[in-house]
């Protein structure tokens, strides 16, 4: 738990407002983890409440502080919130239930500020396919935070919502969540030949986000075939067939009539073969 500031006020009892001391603790706080806010009145009776307002970049909204127990006549309330990186502004005051007056406010006219630290990506990302259906993703976990991975086929991705928790197959923008976890890799299965994926991988915290590191990886093409009608009467013939687009060399048959042959392709190599088996890059 990040006790990221405690303040302490001193008010009168009801009215105006008296000398107080607020102290204010620091320390690096990232995106998602816990802040605490806390303040001490020396007063506590019935009626009396505490409240923090904060201001993370839309204007001050008021949040009800817990009342914490007494402590040798003084009050303890807290108030914990967990945020997107930024700068929070906030000041506190003591209030009267029943009146809703304001007794206490730490403002005086300037306000306190927390800064909290952006997560840093994941680090060493790499997308590898391993054939025309399977990538496999990997990376290197930053400060031992979870990793989230998205995968994309246009390379646009929307942002995670900070705050908001996601499962494997949901959906961001309409781009799948492929893995969430403490792992350091994941294969993709089931996906289509020569085609591209896109990945973005996001360090978690509490299910807070990173800005996110993108890679991309395309799968191998499908190996081709032809087929020849086997009642087909020619002697000699000329086929042609381009490779297209993969990772590595692939061997593939052509067959039927009077053509038999194997021939092992290269990426990106046309070749042409004869009814006697012969063949040559086109």
């Amino acid at each position: 738990l990040l006790s990221a500031n405690t303040a302490f006020a001193f008010p009168s009892w009801i009215g105006n407002c008296c000398s107080h001391t607020d102290r204010v603790t620091t320390g690096t706080i990232y995106a998602g983890d816990l802040v605490t806010f806390e303040i001490v009145m020396n007063q506590d009776y019935v009626g009396l409440g505490a409240r923090v307002a904060i201001d993370s970049g839309g204007g001050f909204s008021d949040n009800d502080m817990s009342y914490g127990g007494n402590d040798s006549g003084n009050s303890w309330w807290q108030y914990q919130q967990r945020f997107n990186a930024g700068t929070k502004t906030f000041y506190f005051y003591g209030w009267e239930t029943w009146s809703g007056d304001t007794i206490y406010d730490s403002n005086g006219g300037s306000n306190y500020s927390v800064t909290v630290t952006a997560l840093s990506n994941p680090s060493s990302t790499s997308a590898t396919a391993d054939s025309g259906s399977q990538i496999t993703v990997s990376w290197t976990k930053w400060n031992s935070k979870n990793v989230m991975v998205v995968r994309s086929t246009d390379a646009s991705f929307t942002a995670p919502t900070g705050g908001t928790s996601y499962a494997v197959d949901a959906t961001i923008g309409g781009d799948t969540v492929i893995y969430n976890g403490s792992g350091t890799s994941v294969a993709d299965t089931g996906l289509s030949t020569g085609t591209t994926y896109y990945y973005k991988l996001y360090s978690v915290n509490n299910d807070y986000y990173s800005a996110g590191d993108e890679v991309n990886a395309t799968t191998s093409a499908s190996t081709p075939s032809i087929t020849i009608d086997s009642s087909t009467s020619a002697t000699a013939a000329d086929f042609t067939t381009t490779y297209g687009t993969a990772s590595s060399a692939q061997t593939f048959s052509i067959a039927g009539g009077n053509l038999t042959a194997s021939i092992t392709a290269t990426a990106g190599t046309g070749f042409e073969v004869s009814s006697d088996g012969s063949s040559y890059s086109s």
